[in-house]
């Protein structure tokens, strides 16, 4: 039996964060207590998050 996730996974995982941060960049969001606090609401509800920055993560990973 096989732990952890996948490489396909963990590439989509990878994807999804590097699109939340080129976000945060795009709006100028440099501050540590809202990068902090968009990553613990990311760690909790991560297509929230997404959802909340315009990105649809669907039509991007193929």
């Amino acid at each position: 039996k096989k732990f952890g996730k996948t490489i396909e996974e963990l590439n989509n995982e990878l994807q999804k964060r590097s699109h939340l941060l080129y976000e945060m960049q795009k709006r100028k969001i440099f501050d540590f207590k809202q990068n902090q606090k968009i990553i613990n609401q990311y760690h909790k509800n991560p297509e929230a998050v997404l959802t909340a920055f315009g990105i649809n993560m669907l039509n991007k990973i193929q």
